[in-house]
């Protein structure tokens, strides 16, 4: 149930410590946990995106700047993000 009292209480508490009203709002939590995701590569993947992993190469799931990146070539600076309706999981 979206909206809960829990929800409530955990928004305010979050509030209340950082500002804001959501932890994803603070660049450096969305940075730690994407790079938390990578590491234990627990990131959703569509079947689009690893069937381009597949063609291509490059790391998947790679954490950024952004939460995370489809297929990256760090070394290169090439990132891909792959943004067909299937890939919305």
């Amino acid at each position: 149930m979206r909206g809960g009292w829990l929800e409530m209480l955990i928004s305010k508490e979050v509030e209340k410590r950082f500002g804001v009203d959501n932890i994803m709002d603070l660049e450096e939590y969305r940075l730690k946990i994407a790079e938390t995701l990578s590491r234990n590569n627990t990131v959703n993947t569509s079947k689009q995106q690893i069937y381009l992993h597949n063609l291509l190469g490059g790391e998947l799931n790679y954490a950024n700047e952004t939460p995370v990146l489809d297929i990256a070539y760090p070394d290169d600076k090439i990132y891909l993000e792959y943004n067909g309706g299937g890939h919305n999981l």
